[in-house]
């Protein structure tokens, strides 16, 4: 992977950081999430806050009204300040530097639990338990329906993937009776 601007690596930290004092971080992290994930969504938005043929001041007025209210002030500011670096198009980055320092100096993990049908409370309780149990610190759970792992979960924590799916289990099935 391609070094990260420097600006980006600053900007995150400072964000936790910022996040930290004011024991925040989880939700801070988990708007800016959201932000991401719609930027993934609708990328031409990213263009349209990168385009330098409209002024800065409405860009930014721009980002302001659609997010203040909706996110944290402190994401806000933080599109702010890559909006004026012009480096908006490396939001998923700037996301994964900001969840790399949380996890680093708060114990911070973001865990991604995929399982086939939608979880119960229950279910969810449970996961969320045994997950903390097992990597401790303050844990951000996002979930995701999959009905093509046929059953069971696959969970995604802190760059670990623990695969107990049907399908998973199907794959390395057929690895061990084709090798």
């Amino acid at each position: 992977m391609a070094t990260l601007p420097r600006d980006i690596r600053d900007l995150a930290r400072a964000l936790v950081e910022t996040a930290q004092q004011e024991n925040v971080v989880p939700q801070v992290l988990k708007d800016l999430r959201t932000v991401t994930d719609s930027f993934s969504i609708e990328t031409h938005l990213i263009s349209s806050l990168a385009e330098t043929t409209v002024p800065i001041e409405t860009r930014r007025d721009a980002i302001t009204k659609a997010l203040n209210g909706n996110v944290h002030p402190y994401v806000v500011n933080a599109l702010l300040a890559l909006q004026k670096r012009d480096l908006l198009h490396l939001i998923d980055a700037f996301l994964q530097s900001a969840l790399a320092v949380a996890q680093r100096t708060s114990g911070y993990v973001e865990a991604t639990i995929t399982s086939a049908i939608e979880l119960t409370e229950a279910e969810r309780k449970d996961i969320t338990n045994n997950l903390t149990k097992t990597f401790g610190g303050t844990l951000q759970i996002r979930e995701q329906v999959d009905p093509a792992i046929l059953g069971g979960l696959i969970a995604d924590v802190g760059g670990k993937r623990i695969d107990n799916s049907v399908k998973g289990k199907i794959n390395r099935l057929k690895q061990v009776i084709t090798t």
